[in-house]
């Protein structure tokens, strides 16, 4: 299988508990950690394949300094 690209979901945390949104808004705020990230990174580094990333989940701009 050839992954094209991946989609990453650092927080369900948010600020407006939208009616539509079916992520646990409201719990405790948890960030991905950033480990994962680079590990999937490096996983993905060797392949012509990856063509794109996507942010998906809560505001990530609630914490910026977990973001970057």
């Amino acid at each position: 299988m050839k992954l094209t690209g991946i989609t990453w979901i650092p927080t369900y945390n948010c600020n407006i508990d939208c009616d539509h949104c079916f992520f646990d808004t409201l719990g405790k705020q948890k960030y991905m950690d950033p480990d994962i990230i680079h590990k999937a990174l490096d996983g993905f580094a060797h392949t012509k394949y990856m063509f794109w990333q996507h942010l998906s989940g809560g505001e990530i701009f609630l914490n910026e300094k977990k973001l970057f």
